[in-house]
């Protein structure tokens, strides 16, 4: 009987940056499963930031929550300790790619909760001809402020801006 090893290759930023780039992502079978798989489903979940929907309660907590941390941005919505964190994280994130010219938000798959937002899914082939667009050309993650904390009105406005 052979031995076999189990070979694991590091996945490193640029590694990674290229396969968003190609259209594909590392993810485990469970979250038990030490081992990552490169995945290119057939339906790919995007938001579309033109059609980024804001429900009306959400809103309002926005326009009154101040929610910043300085100069960095935390985008993991399983954990969280105020209401409504991860999804007024959402609507800056929003706005800043809306401000800085961004043309694709790829969620990977969409689930319930993201439909709140606006997600859909897209055939793998029209996927691939946004994600080409989208690599055309830079994006500006700096065009608002970065020194600064943008208020939850000025990102609503930045989102409503042009719809």
């Amino acid at each position: 009987m052979a031995n076999r090893e189990n070979t694991f290759i590091e996945i490193t930023p640029e590694v990674l940056l290229k396969a968003y780039a190609c259209g594909i992502f590392p993810m485990a079978e469970s979250a038990d499963d030490p081992a990552l798989y490169w995945i290119e489903p057939d339906m790919r979940g995007i938001i579309p930031l033109e059609g980024f929907h804001v429900p009306a309660r959400l809103e309002r907590t926005v326009r009154l929550t101040p929610w910043t941390v300085g100069r960095a941005f935390f985008g993991e919505s399983m954990f969280h300790r105020a209401r409504d964190a991860s999804k007024i994280a959402l609507v800056h994130l929003i706005a800043r790619l809306k401000a800085g010219g961004f043309r694709l938000l790829d969620t990977q798959y969409v689930t319930e909760h993201l439909r709140i937002f606006g997600a859909v899914e897209v055939p793998k082939r029209r996927y691939h001809r946004l994600l080409e667009e989208a690599l055309i050309g830079d994006g500006d993650f700096a065009a608002l402020p970065l020194d600064q904390p943008m208020s939850g009105e000025e990102a609503l406005a930045t989102i409503f801006s042009g719809q």
